[in-house]
């Protein structure tokens, strides 16, 4: 087991400012940890045009239908979607190698077995994650608009319907309840209901934040414990000697490096590149658009799931969230895409009139084939832990995924990173999370 050194000059840096790198910085610095965080943009930005996940997000945090995407029946729905022009699932044709092998792990990891490994370990750091923002909005009274609602998901198709309350069966071994609401119940909860909808699934597992207000305070809290934060630092390239980073080369100058964690989301993978090291990931696009809220709208977050649109509540803002697209790093804003889901969701209930824009945005989502992050040290280089890849579910696992790495860092969890180990109420798995995972066959090493 390679454990880290503290005390060392430049103790920790950490490549990406969003919100898994910042929440690892302010975990570290919690510990008595030097960090500098290094951002090739603005904080939580990732480019000019805002265009990292941690921006304009959901901003869900679940433990309840925390499912990978990476499951069986995938596939043939996606080849389906390949011909409507609207599917919340794109892929972008082009003759590029690193997409198709993506693709071709994505089709083996579509089984159920994968599926029922992965839940548990999800389920898991999504509880913790929550419990971990209780505790700072317990000990720092955080403002970042943190409730715990839970989730309403309303269809309009009685089998779509029956095929998620199949699903909530399955996942009531794992203790996630969830309650089945009648026509009558889900316009007693939501008025603004349109008569299409028939059926409703309420899941109390579910809390949401501002994901812009949690990055900032995490961002402060990070700077009072001595935190540096160094933004339009773009990496460049580093020096190694034996198995160690020495420096990192920025557009700021060199940096001597005693300990990395590379934390810079769907850019992770062109980063690893620079170190020998293949991360397989793929920047999947999403959509949002945040309307202006009136008193009366809907108060608490919705899923529209035939359309697969997130609806979250946000103060004076209405956000509404969509679209996996395969496009590269395209950061095209498509209005088609964005007048789909304002369409999409007055489906389902009744916007206030007439409909504000506050903004239109998309982002890239750092997509692994099999929908589960990358976690742990890379055994490449002994003074490195990678720490990217959550898709859309960065915030949902941002603090376990923070606690993580300063246990990885630290040596606190008393474990390597391919052990059996407890998060929470839960024993998991953590090499269903190692970052090197598909790097010896090109398909999954299990």
């Amino acid at each position: 087991m390679n454990l880290i050194d503290k005390g060392n000059s430049g103790d920790v840096i950490v490549i990406g400012g969003g919100i898994i790198g910042v929440a690892s910085a302010y975990y570290l610095a919690e510990q008595g940890y030097r960090v500098t965080v290094l951002e090739k943009n603005q904080l939580g930005c990732g480019a000019s045009h805002g265009n990292a996940a941690s921006y304009g997000n959901a901003g869900w945090l679940s433990h309840g239908f925390s499912i990978p995407m990476a499951a069986p029946g995938v596939p043939l729905q996606g080849l389906k979607w390949l011909f409507e022009r609207d599917a919340p699932l794109r892929i972008k044709p082009r003759l590029d190698p690193a997409l198709l092998r993506w693709l071709w792990q994505f089709g083996r990891a579509c089984n159920q077995t994968q599926v029922e490994q992965a839940i548990p370990l999800l389920l898991a750091m999504g509880k913790k994650t929550i419990e971990r923002l209780e505790a700072l909005h317990q000990q720092h009274a955080v403002a970042v608009d943190f409730a715990y609602k839970g989730r309403i998901s309303l269809f309009m198709d009685a089998k779509a319907y029956a095929a998620e309350r199949d699903t909530a069966r399955r996942l009531s071994r794992y203790g996630v309840t969830v309650e089945a609401l009648t026509p009558q119940q889900i316009r007693e909860r939501l008025p603004q209901v349109n008569p299409a909808v028939q059926y409703g699934l309420y899941c109390p597992h579910y809390a949401q934040v501002n994901p812009v207000k949690l990055l900032k305070t995490l961002v402060e809290l990070a700077q009072k414990l001595g935190v540096t934060f160094m933004r339009d630092c773009q990496v460049l390239g580093f020096k190694t000697r034996h198995q160690r980073i020495n420096q990192i080369i920025t557009s700021q100058g060199d940096i001597q490096a005693h300990t990395v964690v590379l934390a810079g989301g769907a850019w992770s993978g062109q980063i690893a590149q620079q170190l020998g090291i293949h991360l397989p990931i793929q920047p999947a696009k999403g959509y949002s658009v945040t309307l202006a809220r009136n008193p009366q709208d809907v108060d608490l977050p919705l899923l529209l799931a035939e359309k697969h649109i997130a609806v979250t509540p946000m103060g004076q803002w209405l956000r509404l969230t969509s679209h996996y697209e395969l496009a590269g790093f395209d950061a095209t804003l498509d209005s088609r895409r964005i007048d789909a889901i304002v369409q999409g969701a007055a489906q389902y209930f009744t916007l206030s009139h007439p409909v504000t824009r506050i903004q239109d945005w998309c982002g890239f989502r750092p997509a692994t084939p099999d929908d589960l992050p990358l976690i742990g040290r890379s055994s490449r280089f002994d003074n490195v832990v990678i720490a990217t890849g959550h898709g859309s579910l960065g915030m949902t696992n941002s603090l376990a995924t923070a606690e993580r790495v300063t246990q990885l860092i630290d040596g606190n969890s008393g474990a390597s990173s391919d052990s059996q180990d407890s998060l929470g109420s839960l024993d998991v798995d953590w090499s269903l999370l190692n970052p090197e995972r598909f790097a010896h066959t090109g398909g999954l090493c299990r």
